[in-house]
């Protein structure tokens, strides 16, 4: 989904041109972009819960050196 697929039925639900409704979409996606990289979480009913968190490190030994390196653990993708 995206903000064209939210836009167009709320302009139609609230018989506004898109210009009212696309303002009222980017406050609350101002809104949620905000929440999420103060690190809350922000739950939209129906929806469920939005959030951020920090992947976990992986901790891997050179072979040539012995030196360790941390990385991220890669995240799946869907």
């Amino acid at each position: 989904m995206n903000k064209q697929d939210l836009n167009t039925p709320m302009g139609a639900a609230t018989e506004a041109a898109n210009s009212p409704a696309d303002d009222a979409l980017n406050s609350i996606i101002i809104g949620i972009n905000s929440r999420l990289k103060n690190g809350d979480s922000s739950t939209i009913s129906v929806y469920g819960t939005l959030s951020v968190e920090q992947p976990a490190f992986n901790e891997l030994t050179n072979t040539k050196t012995g030196a360790s390196i941390q990385i991220y653990s890669s995240m799946p993708s869907s």
